[in-house]
C-alpha cells in the first residue's frame, strides 16, 4: 500500500506473500538502471521480473525485522536515483 501511494510508483499486482513487484514511471531501461544502482550501493538487494509486458523491480521481504522505515528509506533512495538519472531517461 505504501509503494502504491507514492507518486510515480506502480505495483504490478496486490502481493499475496512477501514478494512485491513495483516500478517507477519510465521505460524498462530505467527499472534496470535503478536496480543496478541499488545493488551497487549494497544497502538493498532487488531483482527484476518481466510481467504484464513490462520490467518490474522485485523486492522479496525476508527479514522479519524489516519495517516501514526500511520501505521509506528504499522509496527515498529510489527517488534520489531517479532524479540523478532524469536526463538519461527523459
Amino acid at each position: 500500500a505504501r509503494l502504491r501511494a507514492e507518486p510515480g510508483f506502480e505495483v504490478a499486482v496486490e502481493p499475496e506473500s512477501n514478494i512485491v513487484c513495483f516500478r517507477l514511471d519510465g521505460p524498462d531501461a530505467l527499472q534496470m538502471a535503478l536496480r543496478r544502482r541499488l545493488v551497487d550501493d549494497g544497502a538493498v538487494y532487488v531483482s527484476t521480473a518481466e510481467a504484464l509486458g513490462r520490467r518490474w523491480l522485485r523486492l522479496a521481504l525476508m527479514n522479519p525485522a524489516t519495517g516501514m522505515l526500511d520501505i521509506e528509506a528504499l522509496i527515498a533512495r529510489l527517488s534520489a536515483i531517479r532524479a540523478d538519472l532524469r536526463a538519461e531517461f527523459r
